[in-house]
C-alpha cells in the first residue's frame, strides 16, 4: 500500500526504512547555492505508475532522472526542477491521482517548498527528487 512521510515528519527523526518492493521517492527542498537541502516528504509505493504520475505534475520525467548506484548497491536516479512547477500544484490537480497519498506527498512538498521561500525569498528555490528503485528482499 503507497505511503506518504510528511516533511515535518523528517525533523522529528528517521523516516521508517524502505520497504522491499517498494519504489521511494524522497524530496529535498532548498535554495540554489545554499550549503544544505531541508529533507522535504517522502512517498513509497510499489506501483512505478505512482511515480510517473508525480513526476509529470512537477515537469519530470522518471527516464529521463539521472541514474546513480550507491555505494551500498542500491539504484537510485536523481532530478532538480525549480519551484514553479511545485508552487502550482493544488487540491484540484493531485484530485485527479490514481493514489491518495501522491497528492498529499504533493500538497505536502508545496508546503515546505513555501516555507523555505519565505525563510529566503530572494535565493533560486527548488527541489531535488530521488527515487530509490525497489530492494531485493
Amino acid at each position: 500500500m503507497p505511503t506518504f512521510y510528511a516533511y515535518l515528519q523528517g525533523e522529528q527523526g528517521e523516516f521508517p526504512d524502505q520497504t522491499p518492493g517498494d519504489y521511494r521517492l524522497a524530496s529535498f527542498v532548498g535554495v540554489i547555492g545554499s550549503d544544505q537541502l531541508v529533507t522535504g516528504p517522502i512517498f513509497d509505493t510499489a506501483n512505478v505508475d505512482d511515480l510517473h504520475e508525480v513526476l509529470m505534475l512537477v515537469g519530470l520525467r522518471y527516464d529521463e532522472m539521472q541514474p546513480i548506484r550507491r555505494d551500498d548497491g542500491a539504484a537510485t536516479r536523481f532530478a532538480w526542477t525549480g519551484f514553479e512547477p511545485i508552487l502550482a500544484i493544488n487540491p484540484e490537480i493531485v484530485f485527479a491521482l490514481n493514489e491518495p497519498a501522491a497528492g498529499d506527498f504533493l500538497l505536502d512538498l508545496k508546503n515546505a517548498a513555501e516555507m523555505i521561500r519565505a525563510i529566503r525569498p530572494n535565493g533560486q528555490g527548488g527541489c531535488v527528487f530521488e527515487i530509490v528503485e525497489p530492494q531485493q528482499a
